[in-house]
């Protein structure tokens, strides 16, 4: 290896030139195999007719290096890319093509039979393309920064190959002692720092939200958490049964905690403890960004998440309207740890292995901890992206090994804090295995093709630019940032900004890819949060890092950058008008709702649970004409009806069952887990329904149905023949409470709702 690394690039060319062909014969074998049964797929003849394509270059690039006159090569190559940087690149290309067979066999995997049959929001195989996006936007910068160092290394000529793997581990030592003066200035400046970035997310986020204005009908979402908070308050254990829900326990419990203890428990309760999250994942997102990046760039950074890119906007004040937005979805929480994790980190090997690294890592990983109780995606992400950036550092020489292995762990202890209690918990309960099952259920099932779409719209969708182009830009941005230019070189002496810019890329690189995913607006705003960090980065450092000097060449090279990055955007989301209506909508809607009347206080039981000023919206639900004031009202009738007898919400009509469950306070069946959006394939439901009849049915007091051939009303029918079926009405529709034969329960006085809203009659 030794003599090839002397040879100069030729050996290493030839070598490319071999690991291409044979991905390319690889590729048209997976292409042959991995196939249905008939007649080949067209996906399958793109991939021969692109491996036969790659043999071609092969071909053609060999025949060219041996016609090559020798003297052509040191004229024209060696004065754009020197021999050491070829070697480079082709011995980071000799292992990137056998990576590509991954995305290869993944597409070919698509085109086969399912071997289950997905229900509810679909099945699309997208793994190919996510392999895809990853190979060519992550791969190639571990791979180039993986052989600079080989090369490096081998220059040195290491007698064994156990010296040169020490050789490449080797790394720049900690952070040294800073003298007290220092200290205190350093103190001062963190201080600063932090109470600047609590202060912006506070005035864009923070209460008082008067969200007792806002009579947006329940949606979907916040239906989606409904039943499991109403089976918690029940004495059921949080996240399993029927309080099992497709998104993070720590979202659940600290929702039901804080409106039991601190706001209402209600539907209004619930939107203040989605504001609540809005504005601590806003928080915790601005703090990182002054704390890593500095007091400008920070400043900068926080007013462009604030308000131009989406993530945060999804949720806040409305010119002119109320606090609003998309209750139950908009979380930066779900993102912000696997963002503060990856970015800190860097300054965390840094000061490793000394105390000051040992205690920031701690510190650090408790809060991805705590993030990624809250939702799998801080979990997931984070885990790569710092697998990643300890790669780079190790593998660019930036630091040691000793140093990355002791702040990987330091890391590790912290997020043990948060986790080795809650797996106590339901280990103690007899649940951990089950805990850990419902935790990755949805991820596993997302990552292999469940939910997963198109974009939805097409080219016509507003973000269709940014969900198109966006990948390939940061592939381009991740090559650039490890490169330098006059002359022509793979850096190797990292100084921090490369290293911050490098760090920013790889969150933004492992958040975006579930955009990639289910594909449509939401889920692409959501994991765009560090594009901000990104586009200021880019426009601060990079012209630098790649070689420009003056002044106005680095000025006119990051305006252009930052210009580049707004045309990727709808040109709503810059326009000056609605960025300003945005910078002042927080301000002024507070004090203009604070002259507003403070709605009264719900008589109702129904309305007691949907909350103060929700209670009287012109429409209850989403997709629904009906009013709140007489969907409460068949609230109010179901709960009477059924009153503390364990019930099984079947169905209903414009939403989940979880509405019904919560704002009837009704007591849930032990139903192993939800229905609707937890029970994901054929073979589950099955499995689920045998269940039902087993376990569940026989401590079911009571049905609440919009069809009576529903299958779970039909067995309890067939249990129970003599069960009282009492027809109501929603909008005109029948609607059924059964029964089990036997004494009428009792409803508490506190239960029953007013005369004034009480009557029994048709709701239509």
């Amino acid at each position: 290896m030794l003599r090839v690394l002397d040879a100069g690039p030729r050996p290493l060319y030839r070598a490319a030139l071999a690991s291409l062909a044979v991905a390319c014969l690889l590729t048209v074998a997976i292409a042959l195999t991995v196939r249905p049964a008939g007649r080949l797929p067209g996906s399958q003849q793109v991939l021969i007719a692109g491996a036969l394509a790659g043999l071609a270059l092969a071909s053609v690039l060999g025949l060219a290096s041996l016609w090559w006159p020798p003297r052509w090569r040191v004229t024209l190559l060696d004065r754009v890319v020197a021999p050491s940087e070829r070697a480079t690149i082709w011995l980071a290309l000799a292992a990137w093509f056998p990576a590509l067979l991954i995305p290869v066999y993944f597409r070919a995997r698509s085109t086969q039979p399912l071997p289950v049959h997905w229900i509810a929001f679909g099945y699309l195989d997208k793994r190919w393309e996510t392999a895809a996006y990853l190979a060519g936007a992550l791969a190639p910068v571990l791979l180039l920064v993986a052989a600079a160092r080989i090369r490096q290394t081998g220059r040195d000529h290491p007698r064994s190959w156990r010296a040169w793997l020490r050789g490449m581990t080797a790394g720049g030592g900690a952070a040294g002692a800073v003298s007290p003066d220092a200290r205190w200035a350093r103190a001062a400046q963190i201080a600063a720092r932090v109470l600047t970035g609590a202060a912006l997310a506070y005035y864009f986020y923070g209460p008082p939200w008067y969200l007792d204005r806002n009579t947006a009908a329940i949606g979907y979402q916040d239906d989606v958490y409904l039943g499991g908070l109403q089976a918690i308050y029940k004495g059921h254990l949080p996240y399993i049964g029927p309080a099992a829900i497709q998104y993070g326990p720590g979202t659940q419990l600290l929702s039901y905690l804080f409106m039991r203890h601190i706001g209402t428990f209600s539907v209004l309760g619930f939107r203040e403890s989605w504001a609540l999250f809005q504005w601590a994942g806003a928080t915790v997102f601005f703090v990182t960004l002054f704390l890593v990046f500095g007091y400008a760039r920070g400043l900068a950074m926080a007013l462009l998440a604030a308000l131009i890119y989406p993530t945060l906007t999804q949720l806040g004040f409305r010119p002119g309207h109320t606090y609003a937005g998309f209750f139950g979805w908009a979380n930066p929480l779900r993102y912000a740890g696997a963002f503060a994790l990856i970015v800190f980190l860097p300054a965390i090997v840094r000061r490793c292995p000394r105390w000051r690294g040992l205690v920031a890592g701690s510190a650090v990983g408790l809060l991805w901890g705590a993030l990624s109780y809250l939702a799998q995606e801080n979990l997931i992400a984070g885990l790569a992206g710092a697998l990643a950036v300890a790669a780079v550092l190790l593998l660019s020489g930036t630091a040691g090994l000793r140093a990355v292995r002791t702040a990987l762990l330091a890391v590790l202890a912290g997020f043990l804090l948060v986790w080795l209690p809650v797996l106590g918990y339901y280990a103690v309960h007899g649940e951990l295995a089950r805990f850990v099952w419902l935790y990755f259920l949805i991820p596993r099932a997302v990552a292999g093709g469940y939910s997963n779409t198109a974009f939805r719209h097409g080219l016509h969708n507003p973000w269709a630019k940014t969900f198109y182009v966006f990948p390939f830009v940061l592939a381009m941005l991740a090559l650039l940032s490890v490169c330098r230019f006059r002359p022509f070189r793979i850096a190797t002496d990292w100084s921090r900004d490369r290293i911050l810019l490098l760090a920013t890329l790889i969150a933004t690189i492992v958040l975006y890819e579930g955009a990639l995913l289910r594909s449509d607006t939401p889920h692409l705003s959501g994991p765009m949060l560090p594009v901000p960090a990104l586009v200021v980065m880019a426009a601060t450092a990079l012209p630098r890092l790649l070689g420009a000097r003056r002044r106005a060449t680095l000025a006119l090279t990051g305006a252009a950058l930052v210009a580049a990055a707004f045309a990727l955007l709808p040109t709503s989301s810059f326009a000056l008008p609605d960025v300003g209506a945005r910078l002042a909508a927080p301000y002024l809607d507070r004090v203009r709702l604070a002259g507003d009347p403070a709605p009264a206080t719900p008589v109702t039981l129904a309305g007691q649970r949907v909350g103060a000023g929700l209670e009287t919206a012109r429409t209850c639900c989403q997709r629904s004409t009906l009013s709140m004031p007489r969907f409460d009202l068949l609230m109010d009738r179901i709960h009477m009806i059924t009153g503390n007898r364990v019930t099984d919400v079947v169905s209903f009509p414009n939403g989940y069952p979880g509405l019904i469950y919560f704002v009837a306070d009704l007591n849930p069946a032990p139903i192993p887990l939800e229905p609707y959006t937890m029970v994901l394939t054929q073979q589950q439901r099955r499995a689920f329904l045998a269940t039902y009849r087993k376990s569940v049915l026989p401590r079911t007091q009571a049905l609440v149905t919009s069809s009576l051939a529903a299958r779970q009303a039909r067995y309890f029918l067939r249990r129970y023949p003599d069960a009282r079926r009492i027809a109501l009405s929603y909008r005109g529709r029948p609607y059924y409470v059964i029964l089990q034969p036997g004494p009428k329960r009792p409803v508490s006085r506190a239960a029953r709702p007013s005369a004034s809203a009480g009557r029994h009659v048709p709701v239509r």
